[in-house]
C-alpha cells in the first residue's frame, strides 16, 4: 500500500469515526476522503496555491495601471 492509499485509508476512518461508526462499507467514506485528497484532487491543490498567492500579493502594492485624464463627471438625479 502507498502513502497516499495510507493516509486516504486514515482520512477515510476518521470519517467513518465522525459518523458514528455505521454499519456499512465505507465506500462513502473513502470516496470522500480520495475525493479530500490532494493528490488524488490536483485541481484541489491548485486551486489552494493560487488561493494562496492571492493573500501573499493581497493588497496590490501598485497602482492602478490606467489613470482617467480628466475627472468623470458626476450627474445628480433630477427631482420630479
Amino acid at each position: 500500500m502507498t502513502g497516499n492509499e495510507t493516509a486516504i485509508r486514515e482520512a477515510a476512518y476518521f470519517k467513518w469515526l465522525e459518523a458514528g461508526e455505521p454499519c456499512c462499507d465505507g465506500l462513502q467514506f473513502w470516496l470522500e476522503a480520495q475525493k479530500a485528497h490532494p493528490v488524488a484532487n490536483p485541481q484541489a491543490v491548485m486551486d489552494a496555491s493560487i488561493d494562496e498567492a492571492s493573500r501573499e500579493s493581497f493588497p496590490a502594492s501598485d497602482p492602478p495601471a490606467i489613470k482617467a485624464k480628466q475627472p468623470i463627471p458626476f450627474q445628480q438625479k433630477r427631482r420630479v
